[in-house]
């Protein structure tokens, strides 16, 4: 039995959620009386998990406390405002469409959390599109480790095994 399927990160593959992290993040540091940082740095500072993305924005002489503050800020906020900014790319839906009309299976995998991740994917996306939406965790390394697509392709083959 044959079965495609596709894999994709989140953040800046599927959708451009930079404005929506920078402002999470800067929301943080203006509580705490940091500077701020423009959205074009953030570009800079994102693709290694929210801690690297709160302790790069933070000030060189940061403390492990302050980070753990910022973090704290940052999930709390950003729950909420998530999706204010965020989008998919242009032309990304109708190719995600076309891929699934074609019979191949999709899912996301993103060192964002699963929560985060799940609440993006399926306001953009809807809820049929993707059949696996996983996302970072403390008990596995984050990408570009492959641990996570290890565990997504452990879940489509006991789905396939039960299928045949």
């Amino acid at each position: 039995m044959k079965f495609d399927y596709a894999i994709f990160d989140l953040d800046g593959t599927l959708v451009d959620s930079v404005e929506d992290l920078a402002n999470a993040v800067n929301y943080g540091l203006q509580q705490m009386h940091l500077p701020i940082h423009p959205v074009e740095k953030y570009y800079h500072f994102v693709g290694n998990g929210v801690p690297k993305l709160c302790q790069s924005a933070l000030p060189n002489n940061a403390t492990p406390e302050q980070l753990e503050q910022l973090l704290t800020i940052f999930n709390t906020y950003y729950m909420t405002h998530c999706l204010e900014c965020t989008h998919p790319y242009n032309g990304i839906v109708d190719v995600l469409k076309q891929m699934q009309c074609s019979g191949i299976g999709l899912a996301v995998a993103s060192n964002k959390t699963t929560d985060f991740s799940k609440k993006i994917v399926t306001h953009l996306f809807g809820e049929n599109l993707f059949s696996q939406i996983l996302g970072g965790n403390e008990s596995r390394p984050k990408k570009p480790s492959p641990e996570i697509i290890y565990e997504i392709i452990k879940k489509v083959v006991l789905i396939l095994h039960k299928w045949s």
